[in-house]
C-alpha cells in the first residue's frame, strides 16, 4: 500500500476554473444539503443564494446527512437530527436568504442500499428530490447542470441509477472526504454505498471531490463582518429547524450559530466553514484550489466504528487506482484568505441567485397579472429562417429567453433557430439579476419534412392507473410531435389514492416513464431537443362559482395551464395543438378561463380530446368525470373543438388481453415495466387501456382512418341537469365518441411501441 498517491495536476482544469477565465454564463446548480448537520451548510447555502452573478440556483435537495446506523455518538451541535429537520432548515434558509421561490425537495430517510431496489418505481423514499434532479438535468439547456453535494451522495447516486442518461448532462461536486486519510468522514460514512456507486459509475459522470478544507474563521471575524449582513426579510424567519429564535437577516443568524454552537477553542483559533469553502471551487475557483485529475480510488471498509472525539470517522483504507479509466478530480489546498474575502464581500454585495422560471414549491401559485403577452405566431417556423416575436400590451423593458440559449430585449425581437426541435420562449422583466416570467410560447421549429406532423400536448394523472403509462409511451414512440406533458390530480378527496399528494405523485410517474423510454432507445427515434417538456398541473378541481355561470369560474393557474396557452401561441392556425387530457379537465378548463382574461382566441389554435364520461353523464360510470365535472362543463361551453371519448364503454373496449398480449411488448426496460404494472394491477385476464385511444384518434384522424365508428354531436349540460349529455342536430363544438375500432387502435399501439410507428404523411 502506498501511503502517498502520485497525482497529476490537471492544467486544463486549472485554466477552466481560475479567476482569470472569463465566466461567460452563469452556472446552473442544485445544492444538495444536510442543512441541519452543523453550522457550515447554512453558510454555503447563503453563499450560493447571494452569488446570483455566478450561480443560477435551480433548487435545493435535502439529504439525511451522516446518521449512519453504526454511529454510537451523535453530533454535538443539534442532537439527533432527522431528514425532516434537515428539510425544515433548508426551507427556512431559503426564506431567510430572500429566495423562497427556490424549490426545496426532501430526499430519503434511508440509504442507497435500502432504496436502490425501489428506484424503478415512480414513488419511493426520497423520490421527490431524485426526480427533481433528473428533471432539471433534462431541462433544455446548452449548459450542464452542476450538483454541489455537501452531505451524503444518496440523492445523486439514486438519480444516476434511475436514469443513467443524465450522466453527460451533469457534473457532480462533492464535499465529503478526508482523502487520503484512511477513514471515512461524516459525509462519506453517511452512505458508503452511494460513494462506491459514484466512484465506479459506468457512464463516467464528471465527479469532482473536495477533501475537507480545514480553513478556519474566528468568532471575532464572524461577529465583525456578518452582523446585519444580507438582505432584510419580513417577517423574520425562525432558525434551528423552525424552533427559533427568529432572524431578519442571515448575517445575524450566522453570528448566533457561531455563538451558541461553536466551542471556545474554535471560536478563538478558527472553525472551518467546510461546505462554504468548498463552494468557492465552483465559483470560478475564487478559492484558488489546485485540481488533480486521477484514477478513481476505492475505499475498503473496516468493521470497527469510532466513538467519542472520533465519532465523525468510519475506519477503512483508500486504495490507489492510478490506471483506472474512471477519472475523478480532487480539489485541494484552497487559499484561506481568498475564500473568506469573497464570502464576506458577497454578504455585502449580494445578488440573489433566483430559481428556475415558473417553478413554485406549491405548484399552485397564481401567475402574476400580465402587463404583456406574446402574440401568437402566424405560421410554421423553419430552422434556418427568421421568426419575429411581438407583444400585446407594454410590460416595460421586456427581456426574452429564446430557448436555445439566446436572449434578447425589446417589444419585438427577430431570431433564427439553427436546429429543429421544441423550444420554450419566455418573455419577462428583470429586477437586478432576477428574471420574472410574464408570458411564454412553446415553439416547434421544423424542417420542411415535419411541418405537417400533428402536435399534441399530453395531460395525465399518470400514477393513478396503468393506462396512462401506456398512453405516454405510445405518444413518445409515435411520429406525433409531443410538445409537453402535464401532470394533474385524480381527485384529492380520494384519500386512498394519494390525497393532496396526487399531483406530485403523477408528476413523478411522468419523469419515471421518460427515464425508461430514454433507456429503451427512444432517443434514436426522438432526439433530445425534440423531447417534451414536463409541467406541474393542478392539485385541486375547479370550484363552481356562486353565480352558477361558467364565465365567473376562477382558474387554477399552474405551469400546466400556462403550458397549454404557450403551446397554442406557438402553433399555427393551420396546425393547431391537440390537447389530450386523460384525467380531469382542470388544466384545460383553467387554460380556457385564463385565455378569456387575456383576450386570446384559444379555440382557433387547439383541439381537445378528453377520455372520460359515462354513457349518459359526465360523472356517472366515469372515474375521470367524477374528479372535476365542472371543468368538463366549462370546456364544453368554451366553443373549442371538444371530442369526448367516453371512458365507459368506449375507452374500455380497447383492452389488453394478458393471455395473448403480454408477449408482444418490446424486450426493454419500458416493456418490462408496462408488463409488470399490468400484472400487478389486477388478476383479471383483461385490462382496459382507456387512454391509449386518444393517441390513436389523432393518428387515425390525420390518416383518414375509420377508427371512430359512431360519433354523436352533443352538448354538455350543467350541474342543474346532472351533467348529462344532450344530443343535438345543429352545429356544435362537442362530439361524443360512442364506438371505436378498438382492435385497429391496439394493433397500432403495439406496432409503435416495438419501434415501427405509423408513418404520418402529409394530408392530401
Amino acid at each position: 500500500m502506498k501511503t502517498c498517491l502520485s497525482l497529476l495536476v490537471s492544467l486544463a482544469a486549472v485554466l477552466l476554473l481560475t479567476p482569470t477565465a472569463a465566466a461567460q454564463e452563469k452556472m446552473r446548480i442544485i445544492l444538495d444539503t444536510d442543512a441541519m448537520a452543523e453550522v457550515d451548510d447554512q453558510h454555503a447555502l447563503a453563499y450560493a443564494l447571494f452569488s446570483g452573478d455566478h450561480f443560477e440556483v435551480e433548487g435545493i435537495t435535502v439529504n439525511r446527512g451522516s446518521d449512519y446506523p453504526e454511529r454510537t455518538e451523535r453530533r454535538p451541535y443539534f442532537g439527533t437530527v432527522t431528514i425532516d429537520d434537515h428539510y425544515k432548515e433548508a426551507v427556512n434558509m431559503a426564506r431567510m436568504c430572500a429566495s423562497s421561490d427556490v424549490p426545496v425537495l426532501k430526499g430519503p430517510a434511508g440509504n442507497y442500499r435500502q432504496i436502490k431496489g425501489d428506484s424503478n418505481h415512480s414513488t419511493f423514499d426520497g423520490s421527490g428530490a431524485v426526480n427533481f434532479i433528473i428533471e432539471r438535468a433534462h431541462a433544455p439547456s446548452d449548459r450542464p447542470l452542476h450538483i454541489y453535494a455537501m452531505g451524503n451522495l444518496t440523492n445523486v447516486a439514486l438519480a444516476l441509477l434511475k436514469d443513467p442518461t443524465i450522466a453527460p448532462k451533469i457534473e457532480i461536486w462533492w464535499m465529503g472526504t478526508e482523502w487520503p486519510q484512511n477513514y471515512a468522514c461524516n459525509n462519506h460514512a453517511g452512505d458508503l454505498d452511494a460513494v462506491d456507486a459514484l466512484l465506479a459509475n459506468p457512464q463516467n459522470v464528471a465527479f469532482n471531490i473536495i477533501p475537507w478544507p480545514h480553513k478556519g474563521v474566528t468568532f471575532a471575524e464572524i461577529k465583525g463582518k456578518m452582523t446585519g449582513r444580507g438582505p432584510r426579510v419580513s417577517p423574520a424567519v425562525p432558525g434551528l429547524r423552525g424552533e427559533g429564535p427568529d432572524f431578519a437577516s442571515f448575517g445575524d443568524y450566522s453570528v448566533h450559530l457561531f455563538d451558541k454552537f461553536v466551542g471556545a477553542r474554535q471560536k478563538e483559533h478558527g472553525r472551518s466553514l467546510l461546505d462554504m469553502v468548498g463552494l468557492a471551487a465552483l465559483k470560478n475557483n475564487v478559492g484558488e484550489f489546485t485540481p488533480y485529475e486521477m484514477g478513481a480510488p476505492s475505499f475498503v471498509v473496516e468493521e470497527a466504528s469510532q466513538t467519542g472525539s472520533q465519532a465523525h470517522r468510519y475506519p477503512g483504507t483508500w486504495v490507489e487506482n492510478a490506471d483506472n479509466p474512471r477519472r475523478v478530480t480532487m480539489w485541494r489546498d484552497p487559499n484561506r484568505d481568498a475564500v473568506y474575502t469573497d464570502f464576506f464581500n458577497t454578504m455585502d454585495n449580494y445578488v440573489l441567485a433566483g430559481s428556475v422560471p415558473t417553478k413554485d414549491v406549491s405548484h399552485q401559485a397564481a401567475y402574476a397579472a400580465r402587463a404583456g403577452t406574446i402574440v401568437p405566431i402566424d405560421g410554421p417556423v423553419l430552422a434556418g429562417e427568421p421568426v419575429t416575436f411581438t407583444l400585446k400590451g407594454n410590460p416595460g423593458d421586456p427581456h426574452w429567453q429564446l430557448g436555445d440559449g439566446s436572449t434578447a430585449e425589446g417589444a419585438s425581437v427577430t431570431h433564427t433557430y439553427q436546429e429543429p426541435g421544441v423550444y420554450r420562449v419566455v418573455m419577462g422583466s428583470k429586477v437586478g439579476e432576477k428574471f420574472n416570467e410574464l408570458s411564454s410560447a412553446i415553439l416547434r421549429v421544423h424542417t420542411p419534412e415535419t411541418v405537417h406532423l400533428p402536435q399534441v400536448l399530453l395531460d395525465t394523472d399518470a400514477r393513478n392507473e396503468i393506462d396512462d403509462q401506456h398512453y405516454i409511451a405510445y405518444g413518445l414512440f409515435s411520429n406525433l410531435d409531443v410538445l409537453g406533458i402535464n401532470s394533474i390530480h385524480h381527485g384529492p378527496f380520494r384519500s386512498d389514492r394519494g390525497g393532496q399528494a396526487q399531483e406530485q405523485m403523477n408528476y413523478g410517474e411522468i419523469i419515471h416513464i421518460l427515464a425508461l423510454c430514454r433507456q429503451s432507445d427512444l432517443l434514436k427515434h426522438r432526439p433530445e431537443n425534440q423531447m417534451p417538456l414536463v409541467f406541474h398541473g393542478s392539485n385541486l378541481p375547479l370550484e363552481v362559482p356562486a353565480s352558477g355561470n361558467w364565465l365567473d369560474t376562477q382558474p387554477v393557474k399552474t405551469e400546466a395551464s400556462e403550458a397549454i396557452l404557450a403551446a397554442a401561441r406557438g402553433a399555427s392556425p393551420d396546425n393547431p395543438v391537440w390537447v389530450l387530457p386523460v384525467g380531469p379537465c382542470t388544466n384545460i378548463g383553467s387554460a380556457i378561463l385564463q385565455a378569456r382574461e387575456e383576450g386570446f382566441d384559444l379555440a382557433s389554435r387547439i383541439k381537445i380530446i378528453w377520455l372520460g364520461g359515462g354513457p349518459e353523464q359526465v360523472n356517472v360510470r366515469s372515474f375521470n368525470g367524477t374528479n372535476d365535472p365542472w371543468s368538463v362543463y366549462v370546456t364544453g361551453r368554451s366553443g373549442a373543438e371538444f371530442w369526448i371519448l367516453l371512458e365507459n364503454p368506449t375507452g374500455a373496449s380497447l383492452a389488453l388481453d394478458k393471455r395473448t398480449d403480454l408477449g408482444v411488448y418490446p424486450d426493454n426496460k419500458l416493456g418490462d415495466y408496462l408488463v409488470a404494472i399490468s400484472n400487478i394491477w389486477s388478476k383479471s385476464p383483461t385490462k382496459a387501456l382507456y387512454d391509449v385511444a386518444t393517441i390513436s384518434m389523432v393518428i387515425g384522424n390525420h390518416l383518414g382512418k375509420g377508427w371512430l365508428t359512431l360519433v354523436e354531436p352533443s352538448e354538455v349540460l350543467g350541474p342543474d341537469q346532472e351533467y348529462r349529455w344532450k344530443k343535438v342536430e345543429g352545429p356544435t363544438n362537442v362530439q361524443i365518441i360512442r364506438e371505436i375500432d378498438a382492435e385497429a387502435m391496439k394493433a397500432d399501439f403495439f406496432t409503435t411501441l416495438n419501434g415501427n410507428p405509423t408513418e404520418l404523411k402529409p394530408r392530401q
